[in-house]
């Protein structure tokens, strides 16, 4: 499927970026940029199962325009992502290589940032159980902290 976005100056999109996982499955992310900048910038990320262009597009095109890469992703088995999707099961793994690809790219400054809420906050608690070097900040706003005690 095809979407029709307008950008404000300033801001270059990739969409459907293919990340390979350690599995070997590759997940689907839509990357966010200031464009007329030099990097290399700190990166923003969301990870959902909602579908990444259904992300708030002027939240992503504001961290864009002031200087930060912004990257969502569809978690497995949702919309452009390869693999089947088995709610929170995967979501350890998979946050914590996208984290570290993400922290690896030449345009990144080696600090990560993840943010959202519902599944895109439980999400972060998941992945940063593992402790990715990269990881720099969360910013959770509404999820479970453990999947035992109190998830859905």
């Amino acid at each position: 499927m095809t979407q029709n976005v307008f950008l404000p100056d300033g801001v270059e999109v990739k969409y459907n970026v293919r990340v390979p996982m350690r599995d070997g499955v590759n997940l689907s992310v839509d990357i966010y940029s200031p464009r007329g900048k030099e990097g290399p910038f700190p990166v923003i990320f969301s990870r959902t199962p909602y579908n990444n262009v259904a992300e708030n597009i002027d939240k992503l095109v504001y961290f864009a325009q002031h200087g930060y890469v912004f990257v969502a992703q569809d978690v497995r088995g949702r919309a452009d992502s390869d693999g089947v999707f088995y709610p929170w099961v995967n979501e350890y793994n998979d946050g914590y290589d996208t984290i570290e690809w993400l922290g690896t790219q030449p345009w990144s400054d080696g600090k990560v940032g993840t943010m959202g809420g519902s599944y895109a906050g439980s999400d972060q608690c998941a992945l940063a159980t593992l402790d990715p070097p990269h990881l720099a900040t969360m910013i959770v706003a509404v999820g479970a902290s453990n999947y035992y005690h109190s998830s859905m």
